[in-house]
């Protein structure tokens, strides 16, 4: 650690990197935008993504959000494991996408509803949010 600020900070400074890429969220089944944004660093493969009350308060001992990153060079079943995440009262998130495995060639930010602590493969029947870091 050592570096001040939290991870808001730390996309403000990542912004200013070369080839950082910044994406809008959509809702996958309406196509509609919503509130907030992920900044995504190839070369140091992490991000911070940012959510404005776009999403239900979630109880973390029923569900938890996972984040998951697709890489163009992987398997599109199996995208990799970016951290889970709870939303508090007030809506607003802003939290680091630490990837579990290298990324290559990320495409897109999933995010998906799973139980607490998140799952390995996700059947990704309540993805209720999607960032496009590449139009594919």
């Amino acid at each position: 650690g050592g570096r001040g600020g939290g991870p808001a900070a730390e996309g403000e400074r990542m912004l200013a990197r070369a080839g950082v890429v910044r994406a809008t969220w959509t809702v996958p089944q309406t196509g509609e935008a919503a509130p907030g944004e992920v900044v995504w660093d190839p070369v140091a493969c992490c991000g911070v993504m940012r959510l404005d009350a776009c999403l239900p308060v979630n109880d973390p001992r029923v569900e938890q959000y996972q984040v998951w990153i697709f890489d163009a060079t992987r398997d599109e079943r199996y995208p990799i494991h970016g951290g889970v995440f709870d939303v508090p009262r007030d809506g607003k998130v802003v939290v680091p996408i630490e990837p579990r495995l290298p990324v290559r060639e990320a495409i897109r930010i999933a995010i998906t509803v799973e139980r607490p602590g998140g799952v390995w493969v996700s059947d990704r029947s309540r993805m209720p949010l999607v960032a496009k870091l590449k139009t594919e």
